[in-house]
């Protein structure tokens, strides 16, 4: 039979560790999603500019509209990669 004090250590490193990972985790989500709002925020200004050429007349619509569609599907696919990042982060956590 083992000694309390040995088992309350061996359950006392065991939480340590587990906080250890818990952390390693959160900073990993947490960059990723630092990296895929950088991303979006990128892109998004992109977005911006393209609409503000054909605001200003320096293009026709149809002349940037590839472009357009381009930047927002880029733009959704993102999106759709950070809300993943989340959904994994919170079931992570669960």
């Amino acid at each position: 039979m083992k000694c309390p004090k040995c088992q309350f250590d061996n359950l006392k490193e065991l939480v340590e560790l587990v906080n250890v990972e818990i952390s390693a985790s959160g900073r990993y989500f947490g960059e990723r999603l630092s990296g895929l709002e950088a991303q979006i925020g990128h892109w998004q200004a992109r977005l911006e500019r393209l609409y503000e050429s054909v605001e200003m007349g320096a293009f026709h619509p149809d002349e940037l509209a590839p472009r357009i569609r381009k930047v927002r599907s880029n733009i959704d696919m993102l999106s759709k990669a950070e809300a993943k990042v989340e959904e994994a982060m919170l079931a992570h956590r669960a």
